[in-house]
């Protein structure tokens, strides 16, 4: 009876703690999925954009971020490119953004690497950088007691949600 529970306890985690999937629009046009997988000390992200999209812009990442270092490596339509901290917080600073307010859930605002301003109302934070020029601030909004958030918004250049499917 205690294996059976131990077990259950170990699958619940696994299936609804570490791991989410969501997908993504550009406005209002889904065009791919993003999955968040955490490990431990561990977060890798991916995201793809949709098979029947691609015949206009072929484009797949795969972010990993471990203690404070983290890589991006990206397809984008036959180009791969690997890229550091530096190129990631110009390319894409809302990664990095997103995963140390999921490590940590408070503000950063004198952080060296990708300072940010946190606001919070109610299970909705929204963090705001402090040194990005694409990205202008970035909405999470939590269920009750989850790990990552049901819905994440990004306001920059462009507009991009994420919504969370599983």
């Amino acid at each position: 009876m205690r294996k059976l529970i131990f077990i259950l306890i170990v699958y619940i985690s696994v299936a609804f703690g570490d791991e989410a999937l969501y997908k993504v629009y550009y406005g209002f046009i889904p065009i791919g999925t993003v999955e968040f997988k955490w490990k431990k000390d561990e977060i890798k992200v991916e995201g793809k954009v949709y098979p029947y999209l691609r015949f206009i812009y072929d484009y797949n990442f795969v972010f990993e971020a471990k203690d404070n270092d983290f890589f991006l490596y990206e397809k984008e339509n036959n180009k791969i490119r690997k890229y550091t901290k530096e190129k990631i917080l110009k390319k894409k600073p809302w990664l990095p953004l997103i995963v140390k307010f999921l490590r940590t859930r408070k503000a950063d605002e004198r952080g060296k690497t990708y300072p940010y301003r946190l606001e919070k109302k109610g299970n909705t934070y929204i963090i705001y950088p402090l040194k990005s020029k694409k990205v202008k601030k970035i909405v999470l909004v939590f269920g009750k007691d989850e790990r990552f958030p049901k819905e994440i918004k990004i306001y920059g250049k462009y507009f991009i949600k994420l919504e969370r499917i599983s």
